[in-house]
């Protein structure tokens, strides 16, 4: 009964998130042919800015992922109140977090682009476009907030909706400006611009549906909000920071690695974001799967099922492997016509192709890191993660210069950094949660 009740429990909490990634996946792909229509410069600009925008949201992540580490176990123990102020706590934080972080991006955008090796055809481009999605930044991270509070609690298909709705009103408002705004006078700015007014339409849903729920329904005056912040914050902040580290870290290492695509040339650039339209795919399975792991893993953690805790991440690692190597046998079999959907440039698609080679083993490690790595946040294990990320970091880095930049291999050379420091977190990671130390970490 307990083992049909955990397939149960994940296919729930599964599918809603593999369908909003199927989804914005599609999504994406007809975001980017408007974009390429608009200009194919501005497709390798907001490649690049990609992993800066990435990086600011893991910043984000300080107060989501530590907020979402204690909200699980208290929705599994039945705790409403408790759940309700963390939940308040974890939104008003982020509020805060988030005009001191647009703020600095503006300040420190001249650096970030001398880091990212921008070429100089590209580099009034990417800043226009930096400038409006890190300054607004704020509603990304509410939006990522809010989303993390209603997986910690289970609502995956609110989720989905939400975000399927945020994605096509973006793709929307791209294809009203390429269509009514003649090109002469388009710019990246309105693009920029539509995906920040998709993010805070999809922030009012989310509040809509917090309202609803009783989230606004405790009778808060000034002085008991701020007790709740200085109670609540602090231990966010003991969970979040180095889970949010984490995530930081790890784009830090891929922006430093993006600036070796840079150094590649613009070519290179362009054909690692035409392969990134399928090898996202690659990872869907995964990213459900390991996004399910988390919350259930917390739920199990508060109801004291720790026999479920440790069956549910070895189902789900098993079920990764299995479902990235179908779609990824899938995906290499159609990849030439979409590709050449978006160039006809024949070194451009064979750098894509070989690509794409690759990424299939960086995936089915991921299968296994990224179910690791979740499990491991949502039982409070925290520190671990963090110090594996900063060695792989440190793995990615060097490969990918020694190989992509020194030794001639272009993105090939580069992907054998990305792949030395998935199977390094992948075995580590996994190997830790084995051993079961979390069962001594106090969560409440």
């Amino acid at each position: 009964m307990r083992e049909k009740m955990r397939q149960s429990d994940l296919f729930r909490m599964s599918w809603p998130v593999l369908a909003e990634l199927i989804f914005i996946g599609i999504i994406g792909n007809f975001n980017q042919l408007i974009i390429n229509a608009f200009s194919p410069d501005a497709v390798a600009a907001t490649g690049s800015a990609s992993l800066v925008f990435q990086l600011v949201v893991n910043v984000y992540g300080i107060i989501s992922i530590g907020g979402s580490i204690l909200l699980a176990p208290v929705i599994g123990a039945k705790k409403k109140e408790d759940g309700i102020q963390m939940a308040l706590t974890i939104l008003i934080d982020t509020m805060l977090m988030g005009f001191v972080l647009g703020l600095g991006c503006l300040l420190a955008l001249p650096l970030i682009l001398r880091m990212l090796h921008i070429p100089a055809e590209l580099t009034s481009m990417t800043k226009e476009y930096l400038a409006i999605v890190l300054g607004l930044s704020v509603f990304q991270g509410m939006l990522s907030s809010l989303t993390a509070v209603y997986r910690s609690m289970g609502r995956m298909k609110l989720v989905m909706v939400n975000d399927a709705l945020v994605n096509l009103s973006c793709v929307i408002l791209n294809g009203c400006v390429l269509s009514f705004i003649p090109v002469h006078r388009q710019s990246i700015s309105f693009y920029a611009l539509n995906g920040i007014l998709a993010q805070g339409l999809g922030v009012l849903v989310l509040l809509a549906a917090m309202k609803k729920d009783g989230f606004f329904s405790l009778k808060l005056n000034f002085k008991k909000v701020r007790e709740i912040l200085r109670r609540q914050s602090g231990r966010i902040l003991h969970f979040g920071i180095l889970g949010g580290l984490e995530g930081i870290v790890y784009l830090i290492g891929q922006t430093v690695v993006m600036g070796f695509v840079g150094m590649l040339g613009t070519q290179a650039m362009t054909a690692r974001a035409y392969a990134a339209n399928l090898t996202a795919y690659m990872a869907v399975f995964t990213s459900a799967l390991s996004t399910a792991c988390a919350p259930l893993v917390g739920m199990y953690l508060g109801e004291g099922r720790i026999r479920d805790v440790e069956r549910i991440c070895r189902k789900v690692i098993r079920l990764g492997i299995a479902l990235t190597a179908v779609v990824s046998a899938v995906l290499m079999a159609v990849s030439g016509p979409v590709l050449r959907i978006y160039t006809k440039d024949a070194v451009m698609l064979e750098e894509a192709y070989k690509v794409l080679i690759v990424n299939i083993i960086l995936e089915l490690l991921r299968a296994i890191a990224g179910p690791a790595v979740a499990a491991l946040k949502a039982v409070g294990d925290v520190v671990y993660p963090f110090k594996m990320v900063i060695v792989g970091m440190a793995l990615n880095i060097g490969l990918s210069y020694i190989c992509g930049v020194v030794l001639g291999w272009g993105l090939t050379g580069i992907w054998t950094g990305y792949i030395t420091d998935m199977l390094f977190r992948s075995v580590m990671c996994w190997m830790r949660f084995k051993k079961g130390k979390w069962h001594n970490i106090r969560m409440f």
